[in-house]
This record gives C-alpha cells, structure tokens and sequence, in this order.
C-alpha cells in the first residue's frame, strides 16, 4: 500500500508526536489541536479501493450488522426529530447496506444515501429501495440548502479531509439544519492499554484515519461554521459477539448515566459519542 506524509487534518500543523502503531500504520498526535491522526497514511487512490472490499458480503454478517446498529440507529433518529420540525430531507453519507435512510424513510422523511462502496449501494438500492449516490461528498454536488439533516455513523474517522466534508455538509444543509455525527472514541483506551503492552487493534488501522475527542470534534464543526455542538454518548450498538455485546452495552449505560448525572460535563473515554450541531 502506498503511503503519503501527511500534516494535521483539522489544523493543517506539520510533524505530531508519536501516539500508536498499529498493523505497521503510526499514529501520531498534534501538538497543536490534539488531534490523532495516521502519518504516513494510505494514498487516496488506496483508500479508494480498500473501500470497495471493506464491507461484509456474507448475508449473516449483514444481519449482524443491522442487528447490531438498529438501537443506535432508532436513538439517531429520535435525536433528529427533536431537533428537525416535522419530516423533512435527510441525506447519509456513507450509508452502508442503507439501513438508517430505510428507517427514515419509513418514519415520513425523503432520504438519500450516499456511499462508495459498489456491494454496499448495490444492496441498499436493490434490497432496500433506497436512492443511494454513488460518489464522495464533494463528488456528489449536491444543490446548496438541499437538505434538513446530514448523518454520518462512524464514518468521519475514516476521511483524509474531515474538514472539507464538514464545510460541505454546512453547505448542502439549510438554515437550521442538523449535522449527526457518530464516532468512535478510541484513543484514550488504546493509550492505556499501551501500557500494558497490548494491542487490540482499536484503531482499526488502515481504515481510520483520524481519532477524534469531544474536544476536536467540536472545533472540527466551529470551524465548519456549525453553531450549538453538543457531543452525548447517544445510545450504543448490540455487536453479534456477547463479550464485545457486554463492553459496548454495559459502556454505553454507564456513560450515559454519568453524562446525565453530570449534566452533560463528564464523557466517559473510550466509548463512541454522537455529535449534533446546527447550520445557523
């Protein structure tokens, strides 16, 4: 795999000081925003094709999947609701199967999908009837003020321009609409596991590029010109694999009590946070 240095995504400052390696792939972290990120990291033409075998094909592993997403998925959209009056137009970027623009579109919004990966558009437009664009963010071109909502499950960690895709999303939504962002918050397990010397490829190297914090994901969307960011835990997933079940759930109930107890103040590291801000 061909790789390319790389300065900060969110920052743009030059070097980084080491943080992780994984699967030969090293992770360095800004010493100005924070940020962890991969430097050097894979080409785009790379990741262009890692893409395209990066979703499973097995019908089992699918219902797993959906499976495993559907309660994050049906918080998601509760959480948008609040926040959207009445069913409006939602586009997904890097929907997958398709599963969460089926959900809206069952609940009365227009949805549409968008994603790279040709089995993953395949099996959202011919098994679930959804209208996926096959294309990148930018690629697409979508029309300005297109759309009430954008959601992007744990899909922002993978991009090499998180910044752009932001300033697009802030783009193609109206005034007043509503960003999603669903992303893992890896990091602060795989530093402590470091130190025991262990490595359970929690970065998920080569595919995430980026490991954001609340802290970075928050100036990722000011900058994008994003106003009222609020970062919660926003409900967790039902993984196939009990003990990877237990984790996840168990994580997910204890943050989210301690994220109300504190008022929204204390994020438990290490669990995935969802992120909504508003296009002003």
């Amino acid at each position: 795999m061909k790789l390319e240095e790389t300065s900060c995504p969110l920052c743009g400052t030059a070097g980084g000081e080491f943080f992780h390696e994984e699967a030969g792939f090293r992770y360095v972290s800004c010493t100005s925003c924070g940020l962890v990120y991969m430097n050097p990291r894979p080409a785009a033409g790379e990741l262009l094709g890692h893409y395209q075998t990066y979703l499973p094909v097995a019908g089992e592993e699918i219902e797993a999947w959906r499976i495993s997403m559907t309660p994050l998925f049906a918080k998601s959209a509760r959480m948008i609701e609040e926040m959207v009056r009445g069913p409006g137009r939602i586009l997904d970027v890097g929907c997958g199967f398709g599963f969460f623009p089926r959900l809206m579109a069952d609940r009365g919004w227009e949805a549409v999908g968008l994603e790279i990966s040709g089995f993953g558009a395949d099996f959202a437009e011919g098994r679930l009837g959804v209208t996926v664009a096959r294309a990148t963010l930018k690629e697409a071109g979508f029309a300005p003020g297109s759309f009430d909502a954008v959601t992007a499950f744990y899909v922002i960690e993978h991009l090499p321009d998180p910044l752009a895709a932001c300033l697009e999303a802030a783009r193609i939504l109206k005034p007043g609409g509503v960003l999603l962002l669903r992303w893992p918050h890896s990091a602060p397990l795989v530093k402590w596991t470091s130190r025991f010397n262990l490595n359970l490829g929690l970065m998920h190297a080569p595919s995430h590029l980026c490991q954001f914090s609340p802290r970075s994901v928050a100036a990722l969307l000011e900058r994008s010109g994003f106003v009222r960011v609020r970062t919660v835990v926003g409900g967790w997933t039902w993984p196939a694999n009990p003990l990877w079940r237990l984790a996840g759930v168990g994580g997910g109930i204890l943050a989210e009590a301690l994220g109300r107890i504190s008022g929204g103040r204390l994020l438990l590291p290490g669990v995935s946070k969802t992120t909504t801000a508003v296009k002003p």
